[in-house]
């Protein structure tokens, strides 16, 4: 990262021989614009955790998170795939059981 290449350049400095006045102001420019860096990753992270904590669930109102962070929203949506499912068995059990009976044979116990 930052603190990897600084270490590279400041090793590439002392094995100069000599330091003149534009490689010292390079190694400044590189050091400010290292901490730079740094500080704008903790501003950032700042940012998000802040954003993040006025984050308001649009399933369950709670601040925090979003909607497809909610457990209660997964919680919810798991339940009526489980409840579809069921219901759609129970429906293709009766289909099953009308398909049966209609071929069946029937007892004709008309007389003629």
């Amino acid at each position: 990262g930052a603190s990897r290449q600084l270490q590279s350049f400041i090793s590439s400095l002392l094995l100069k021989d000599s330091l003149d006045k534009a490689t010292i102001q390079a190694f400044v420019t590189e050091e400010s614009q290292c901490h730079r860096h740094a500080d704008d990753s903790a501003a950032i992270n700042i940012a998000m955790n802040a954003a993040l904590a006025k984050a308001l669930c649009d399933f369950c109102g709670i601040s925090g998170h979003t909607q497809p962070d909610c457990f209660r929203f997964k919680k919810a949506q798991q339940e009526a795939k489980q409840s579809n499912k069921a219901r759609n068995n129970k429906g293709k059990k009766r289909t099953e059981q009308a398909n049966a009976a209609n071929a069946a044979p029937k007892d004709d116990k008309s007389d003629s």
